[in-house]
């Protein structure tokens, strides 16, 4: 009898305790349910910023003032890599390259958040396209893509000389997907 009386006796106090423990019966009860949720994935984002623009006249203005862009670039720690694409069109550039020059031309480049540059290519005839690949870390802040090109476009009896270019920066993050969310969380 004396074996029943303190089983009872240990239960009844076990019920008590577990009743009086407030929040502090939470902290198990949210672990156990942690252990049943499914493992969040990691996924991969990219975020592009292209810079592009095809010359279609013989305008003297287009080859006086030259077309200028740029773009911004947000870099933050989730920044694990970087792709940068560029490629120019220039048809006929190589029998006129030592005249065109100054007339046809593509600068682009890749500034820091403190102004230096990361990238830049300066190009004066056609240029198959270029992939640069970098694996950051990489400095945080705003980067900026800037580009001035000069070029002719041309239509004549249905034959088209038409310069063209174009630069692509591809950053890709790494992104966290919970299994109870469809939102891909960048952390």
């Amino acid at each position: 009898m004396g074996r029943a009386l303190l089983s009872l006796s240990a239960v009844i106090l076990l019920f008590i305790s577990s009743t009086l423990a407030g929040c502090l019966s939470l902290v198990p009860a949210r672990e156990m349910m942690e252990s049943l949720r499914d493992r969040p994935l990691i996924e991969m984002t990219e975020d592009k910023v292209n810079i592009s623009h095809v010359f279609d006249s013989l305008d003297i203005s287009q080859t006086l003032s030259p077309y200028t862009a740029d773009r911004i670039i947000e870099m933050n720690a989730s920044a694990n890599e970087m792709q940068i694409y560029f490629r120019a069109t220039m048809p006929t550039s190589g029998f006129t390259s030592d005249i065109s020059n100054s007339i046809r031309y593509v600068d682009a480049r890749l500034l820091r958040p403190d102004g230096s540059v990361y990238w830049e290519t300066h190009v004066t005839e056609s240029k198959s396209p270029v992939d640069n690949f970098a694996e950051g870390p990489f400095d945080e802040g705003e980067w900026k893509l800037e580009v001035e090109a000069r070029g002719i476009g041309i239509d004549v009896g249905g034959v088209a000389v038409k310069d063209d270019f174009v630069v692509i920066v591809t950053v890709r993050r790494e992104c966290v997907i919970f299994p109870t969310e469809d939102v891909c969380v960048i952390e």
